[in-house]
């Protein structure tokens, strides 16, 4: 099993960079997560955003290895997302 972070930018693009999202991953301690962006000034709103139809911040997507979306909401509670991560992991 993996675990990726996409940071989606669908506003403020010139302060939602990828360095910024990457210097987060590092403020907590979450380096050993790769990180990537989705969305710039020049290609406009995150496709991804659009793919799953996410809405605005802190949304979250969790994708079991399967392939199937297992969350797809705003705000997950960590103890939440740490159990079903678990699950997908078994």
């Amino acid at each position: 099993m993996e675990i990726i972070a996409v940071q989606t930018v669908f506003e403020g693009f010139e302060t939602n960079t990828e360095a910024q999202a990457k210097a987060i991953t590092k403020r907590y301690h979450l380096e050993s997560i790769p990180v990537g962006q989705s969305g710039t000034k020049k290609t406009g709103k995150s496709k991804l955003m659009r793919t799953f139809r996410s809405g605005g911040t802190p949304w979250t997507i969790i994708i079991g290895p399967d392939g199937k979306v297992a969350f797809n909401g705003f705000h997950i509670k960590s103890d939440k997302a740490k159990a079903l991560i678990q699950k997908l992991k078994k």
